[in-house]
């Protein structure tokens, strides 16, 4: 997904610095990226566990909205993330599919404050299960990115 509206002018150094984020939930168990304090870099990119001025990827692990709620706005350039999908796994509670999408109404608002006017959101779900129906999330989820003016491509 992509922000609308107007794009202020930034050089390709600009661009290129602001850091890539995926804030890890702690639903996160498969992946796994120590770089404590050493900062690995890979290649020329700096990757670190929390937001720093000299880092070009923030992986981070804990609560999303906690950490979201200390970046600076339209800082981000690119956010990958994967949120619970509410099917029960064994780090979530399953609720109804209504009071779901809208525990995930302030998650989403703080990453589009985050997100860069040229940035990108891959937002990344799966389908909501109810009995032997299947809904794909993505269908609920359309009208929270599209009211808010992002794009999805």
């Amino acid at each position: 997904m992509k922000r609308s509206g107007g794009r202020p002018k930034v050089t390709a150094q600009q661009q290129l610095a602001s850091p890539v984020l995926s804030p890890l939930g702690s639903e996160a168990k498969q992946l796994r990226l120590d770089v404590g304090d050493a900062s690995p870099a890979l290649g020329d990119w700096i990757i670190t566990p929390d937001l720093r001025d000299d880092a070009n990827v923030v992986l981070h692990e804990g609560d999303a909205l906690e950490f979201l709620r200390t970046v600076p706005s339209d800082s981000v350039g690119l956010i990958v993330t994967s949120p619970p999908y509410n099917v029960g796994k064994e780090y979530e509670t399953t609720v109804a599919l209504d009071l779901y999408l809208k525990s995930q109404e302030p998650v989403i608002t703080e990453l589009i404050r985050v997100l860069s006017p040229q940035g990108s959101l891959c937002w990344q779900v799966g389908n909501y299960v109810v009995g032997p129906e299947s809904f794909p999330l993505d269908i609920y989820y359309y009208p929270l990115f599209k009211g808010r003016g992002l794009k999805l491509r």
